[in-house]
């Protein structure tokens, strides 16, 4: 979408038929995704209130 709302028709749609473009496609993709995982319970005691741990804390930052 455009900032008007509109759908970017500079794009094309390809119709995968094979795994292995499919494959391709994704791995395309993924690889230009930057991604941070921050895992707080790994942090020193000092980042106080930010370093979570435990059974009732770690499953909550990971949904």
């Amino acid at each position: 979408m455009t900032a008007g709302g509109t759908a970017d028709r500079s794009r094309q749609s390809v119709r995968l038929t094979e795994r292995s473009e499919l494959r391709q496609q994704v791995e395309d993709v993924f690889n230009k995704i930057l991604v941070i995982d921050i895992h707080t319970h790994l942090f020193a005691p000092e980042f106080g209130e930010m370093n979570l741990f435990g059974i009732d804390e770690l499953p909550l930052p990971h949904r």
